[in-house]
């Protein structure tokens, strides 16, 4: 007579088992998802502060290639190159020169960018160094 023998010798998964590693595996690619999502804002937010940055040092620059007589007779805005810095939002751009010593000959000149980022939030960067009238180096 052959013997039954109800103990079962299969080996595998159960159902249960497989619907909860695929639950398990989908709530972490969600957040892998999520991860590099926010990561890719933050290297759009950084890519938006270095082109501001950039902009607010050219017109450091163009400001710096004036005479001093002519620095002190500027405009308080500056307006940008649309091909230069055509990923930042409406940026608009101020120019502030205000004496910070007793003397007439040193000047703080501050350069800011402002831009709508993410979200239509504003956004701006400043830029700020001194000039003189003889040179940095010769009060």
């Amino acid at each position: 007579m052959i013997g039954f023998n109800m103990r079962s010798n299969k080996k595998g998964f159960t159902l249960i088992e497989t619907l909860v590693s695929a639950l398990i595996l989908g709530i972490g690619l969600v957040m892998m998802g999520a991860a590099l999502y926010s990561g890719f804002l933050f290297l759009d937010g950084a890519k938006e502060i270095s082109i501001a940055s950039l902009a607010a040092q050219e017109e450091v620059e163009t400001i710096r290639n004036n005479s001093y007589a002519n620095i002190l007779a500027m405009g308080a805005s500056f307006s940008f190159t649309p091909s230069s810095f055509s990923s930042l939002e409406s940026p608009t751009g101020t120019v502030t020169i205000d004496n910070i010593y007793s003397t007439d000959n040193i000047r703080r000149l501050s350069v800011r960018v402002t831009w709508t980022g993410y979200k239509g939030r504003s956004m701006s960067t400043t830029l700020v160094t001194l000039i003189t009238n003889s040179g940095i180096d010769r009060q």
